[in-house]
């Protein structure tokens, strides 16, 4: 569907929102290892650096701090495409991204 090609386009051949989480933690942190806890950890810390908050990090992600994250770790993406790929993150609709969704 038209979503799945607008988020390939902007990070690679997606399957799910694993995929997804994955290649953002790859783009910010540099690789990742593959157990459960190596993600979880390094998942935090790259959310922690895309948390930029109002008054220094609210343990919540909107969709200007993603956009300014991508740009500061050089990927290029328009705000369209950037609205799906921060919708399929935030799961429950309320407009941010909470640590436990990012993860």
């Amino acid at each position: 569907n038209g979503t799945k090609m607008c988020i390939q386009a902007a990070c690679g051949a997606l399957k799910n929102k694993r995929d997804l989480q994955q290649t953002i933690l790859k783009r910010f942190g540099g690789g990742i290892n593959t157990s459960a806890a190596d993600f979880k950890e390094e998942g935090a810390r790259v959310f922690r650096s895309m948390d930029t908050g109002d008054s220094g990090g609210d343990s919540q992600i909107d969709v200007v701090e993603l956009y300014d994250a991508f740009h500061r770790a050089g990927i290029v993406i328009d705000f369209e495409t950037l609205r799906i790929v921060f919708n399929d993150l935030d799961s429950s609709g309320d407009g941010l991204i909470s640590l436990d969704e990012f993860l």
